[in-house]
């Protein structure tokens, strides 16, 4: 089929989803929000009592690999010659890798805020970008429950240093 030309990530028009597509995005889907456990599992632990540094170094450990792995789905997307002006997505591509790292660096506080702003700079940056439906909206909905964990968290976190719990 014709690539269509408007969304050069697009193999096909969203119409005529070839059945393989279908089942890749079900499947992205699926393990998306299987992703989402350790985000959700390290708040819910914390507040039912797990040790806070253990869970807290978990969520952040886990943020930042993810974090990282957006980047990664641009150098496959470079690979497959699916996005225009190469040189420069990857370089960008480059930016999560780099901002979870340095999140792991910072005391947990800074920590938790540079990654989710991390999270919502590449949202913001990846909504621009041709890419097929299912994913964008499948972004959307995993970036959100992302991004409320970081506040969950941050706001935790916030008390627990104000009270002395820290």
């Amino acid at each position: 089929m014709p690539l269509n030309p408007e969304n050069p990530i697009t193999s096909s028009p969203e119409s005529h989803k070839p059945k393989s597509t279908e089942v890749a995005s079900d499947l992205a889907s699926q393990l998306g929000y299987l992703g989402l456990l350790p985000f959700l599992g390290s708040v819910l632990a914390t507040l039912v009592g797990v040790d806070i540094s253990m869970t807290l170094q978990a969520f952040l450990v886990y943020g930042a690999v993810i974090l990282s792995f957006l980047g990664g789905i641009h150098w496959g997307w470079m690979m497959n010659k699916s996005l225009p002006e190469p040189q420069i997505r990857l370089k960008l591509a480059m930016a999560p890798s780099l901002l979870g790292w340095i999140a792991l660096l910072l005391p947990p506080l800074a920590g938790i805020a540079l990654l989710a702003l991390g999270f919502i700079g590449w949202w913001a940056y990846e909504s621009r970008l041709p890419a097929e439906r299912w994913y964008r909206d499948l972004r959307k909905r995993l970036s959100f429950v992302v991004l409320g964990c970081h506040l969950i968290w941050f706001l935790m976190l916030w008390r627990a240093t104000n009270l002395g719990d820290l």
